[in-house]
C-alpha cells in the first residue's frame, strides 16, 4: 500500500504541471493574438486617415472643377461678345431691345 500512496501524489503533480503548462500556453497564444489585433488596429487607423485625405482632396477637386466650369462659361460668353463688332451690337440693342440677347448667347463659338 505504501507504493500506491507514493504514486498517487506523483500522478496528481504531473497532471497539475501539465495543466499549468497548457494554461500558460493558452495565455501566450492570447497575448500573441492581441499583438496581431493591435497591429490590425494601427493599419485600420492608417487606412481611415488615407480615406479621409482622399475624401478631402476629392471635395477640393470638385469645388475647383465647378469654379473652372464657371470661369469657362464666362470665357465663352466673352468670346461670343468679342466676335460681334461693338457698333453692330449697339445698333441691334437699340433697334430690337434686349430680345436679341438669347440669340446672341446661342451663337456658335469659333476659336480666335
Amino acid at each position: 500500500m505504501k507504493n500506491s500512496k507514493h504514486q498517487k501524489p506523483f500522478l496528481l503533480y504531473t497532471i497539475i504541471i501539465i495543466l499549468a503548462l497548457v494554461i500558460l500556453a493558452l495565455g501566450g497564444l492570447t497575448l500573441y493574438s492581441f499583438q496581431d489585433l493591435a497591429s490590425l488596429r494601427s493599419k485600420v487607423t492608417d487606412l481611415q486617415n488615407t480615406v479621409q485625405e482622399i475624401s478631402d482632396t476629392s471635395a477640393e477637386l470638385i469645388s475647383k472643377a465647378k469654379e473652372l466650369g464657371s470661369l469657362n462659361d464666362q470665357l465663352e460668353s466673352q468670346m461670343i461678345l468679342k466676335q460681334i463688332p461693338p457698333l453692330i451690337l449697339h445698333r441691334m440693342y437699340r433697334k430690337k431691345g434686349l430680345f436679341l440677347l438669347p440669340i446672341l448667347l446661342s451663337l456658335p463659338l469659333t476659336k480666335v
